[in-house]
């Protein structure tokens, strides 16, 4: 390549960044561009349709806020601006569920981004895409300047032949001048033999532009298929049957901020009558949390079977995470058992390693249920306590995961446990899942009506009192 002509690969990408509103430019912030970018920002719909006619981009982000409706309007009156060319669009959320996905790409979206993805390759699809567009535009200047150079060829081929009519007319007086003009002439016809040469590269060039695109789009369909069936995997594993015991009612929800996630709870019903409760968290999001989440569920299972100490099955899981892991992975549980065969009386006992100190909330008081304890995976040595848990007629037992109490209003100022206590005891005349719904719909309320974060699994154990 030339220095008038370099190679599009040493060029930045021109990136055009239109903001729904001034009030998600923190949030597309998180978008880590790079120096492979040129980055151009508009505000609103009206400077973000004016930038794209006028500033040329390559790739145009539109940041997306709830419900994404005027996102998708955007991406439509975008691509039907640029009919005839070609120009990726590409919408960006903190989080999209799969209706809204399929929405934004009926749309004519090339690809939809969630800012909360750990194992995010956001930057390398940006960028394909961008090159893609960039590609295209660069080949439509090359075309526009063949067919100049072909109309100055053929004005150049008028003004020939008008000479050579001037000449015949003189009789041919200077045969100087008529060869002079042979030799134009012959020039002319390698001029127009490389101009055709030309556009046969760029048409071959377009075609090739033409099958990267379709099986780039080919795998981006792929992925996202995979995923899908991942997360749908994934929600098979909840578990379906709940414990019969008479003075404990157990209710649950289970949120995804992604389409994997490292969450994870369950049931396990004894044969002898008594069962467990384990809810755990492992650290990021994505593929890889998510099969180790999948992988501690079956060892958890599998311990379970010949051991019923909360404390010891959390030392047997830590050892197989670090073995296994090497310290790669981390993940706090809180480990709940309720035993009744060969006792006089029924008890709870329960171990935590780094989780979230669950609730108990009963007689309009609460408490933090607190346990010694690493999260599992830090250390091979790590020991865990186990303790007995009294619970009385009418008390009830929140465990939670993280994300249920990291939401953050417009100040950045976080609902927290304490929030989470507030929605409790103000929800205690309520049933058992309107208790669920109600935690829920406060801490969307104090974060602005927006999706969480992170994944949120709540496990709420009622004391019915019946014996």
């Amino acid at each position: 390549m030339t220095a008038d002509n370099p190679d599009p690969e040493d060029v930045p990408a021109r990136v055009l960044v239109i903001f729904e509103s001034r009030a998600v430019r923190e949030t597309v912030s998180l978008l880590d561009l790079g120096r492979d970018f040129e980055v151009l920002t508009a505000d609103g719909r009206d400077e973000g349709l004016d930038a794209v006619e006028s500033r040329e981009p390559d790739l145009v982000v539109i940041s997306a806020v709830a419900g994404h409706e005027r996102a998708r309007e955007l991406v439509g009156e975008i691509k039907k601006m640029v009919s005839d060319s070609y120009l990726p669009v590409v919408v960006v959320s903190v989080r999209f569920d799969p209706a809204e996905r399929e929405l934004a790409f009926r749309a004519g979206a090339d690809d939809c981004l969630e800012l909360t993805a750990s194992d995010d390759d956001s930057h390398w699809r940006l960028l394909a895409l961008a090159r893609s567009g960039q590609a295209f535009r660069a080949a439509r200047a090359r075309t526009r300047a063949t067919e100049e150079r072909a109309l100055s060829l053929a004005r150049a081929n008028a003004e020939a032949g008008k000479l050579i009519l001037e000449v015949e007319e003189r009789d041919r007086r200077i045969t100087d001048q008529q060869q002079e003009l042979a030799e134009r002439a012959r020039r002319l016809a390698q001029a127009n033999a490389e101009a055709g040469r030309l556009i046969l590269e760029v048409e071959e060039k377009d075609r090739r532009l033409e099958a990267q695109a379709a099986e780039i789009e080919k795998h981006l369909s792929a992925l996202r298929r995979d995923l899908t069936l991942a997360a749908d995997l994934q929600l098979g594993l909840l578990p379906l049957d709940y414990p019969n015991v008479r003075e404990f009612r157990l209710y649950d929800r289970f949120l995804m901020a992604t389409e994997l996630c490292g969450d994870y709870y369950d049931y396990i019903i004894r044969p002898d009558g008594d069962f467990d409760v384990v809810v755990a968290d492992v650290t990021g999001h994505g593929v890889a949390s998510a099969l180790v989440s999948v992988q501690i569920r079956a060892i958890t299972r599998s311990h379970a079977q010949g051991e019923k100490s909360p404390a010891v099955l959390l030392r047997q899981i830590n050892e197989f995470m670090v073995s296994t892991f090497n310290r790669a992975f981390f993940m706090t549980m809180f480990y709940l058992g309720y035993r009744s065969a060969g006792l006089e009386k029924p008890c709870l006992v329960y171990a935590g390693a780094g989780h979230p100190p669950p609730l108990l909330v009963g007689k309009g008081k609460s408490r933090e249920i607190r346990s010694q304890g690493l999260p599992l995976g830090v250390e091979i040595k790590a020991e865990y306590s186990e303790d007995r848990l009294e619970m009385a007629a009418g008390d009830r037992l929140l465990i939670y995961t993280d994300g249920l109490v990291e939401v953050y209003d417009g100040t950045r100022r976080q609902w927290g446990p304490e929030g989470l206590t507030g929605s409790l005891l103000a929800a205690a005349n309520l049933a058992g899942r309107e208790v669920i719904d109600r935690v829920l719909l406060d801490a969307r309320y104090f974060g602005g009506q927006r999706p969480f974060d992170d994944d949120v699994t709540v496990v709420l154990v009622e004391r019915s009192g019946e014996s």
